[in-house]
C-alpha cells in the first residue's frame, strides 16, 4: 500500500517535472530567437487538434448511444442513469453542430 502511494507520487513530481522541463525548453529556444518556428509549429497543432476534434465528436455520439441503448437493459441500468447519458448526447450533438457552424 505504501509502495502504491509512493509509486503515485513519483508519477505525479515526474509530470511536472517533465512540464516544466518543456516549459524551459520553450523558453529557452525563445530567446535563442527560435520563436517564430515555435509559432509555426503552434499553428500546425491548433489546425491538427481542430480536425482531430471534427474526427472524435461523433465516435463519441456513437459510443453515448450505445451506452443508453445497453442501460434499457434491466441489469445494467436505472433510468437516472438513461437520462443522464441522454443529457450527455444532446451536449455532443449540439458540439458537433457548433463544430459544423464553425468550419463553415
Amino acid at each position: 500500500m505504501i509502495a502504491d502511494i509512493l509509486f503515485g507520487f513519483f508519477m505525479l513530481g515526474s509530470f511536472f517535472v517533465l512540464g516544466v522541463g518543456f516549459w524551459a525548453l520553450g523558453r529557452l529556444l525563445r530567446a535563442k530567437g527560435h520563436g517564430p518556428l515555435l509559432d509555426t509549429l503552434d499553428g500546425r497543432y491548433i489546425r491538427l487538434h481542430a480536425e482531430v476534434q471534427l474526427g472524435m465528436v461523433p465516435v463519441g455520439i456513437k459510443t453515448f448511444s450505445d451506452l443508453g441503448d445497453l442501460h434499457l437493459l434491466p441489469f445494467f441500468g436505472s433510468r437516472r442513469q438513461r437520462k443522464h447519458l441522454d443529457e450527455i448526447r444532446l451536449d455532443l450533438l449540439a458540439e458537433q453542430q457548433r463544430l459544423n457552424e464553425s468550419k463553415h
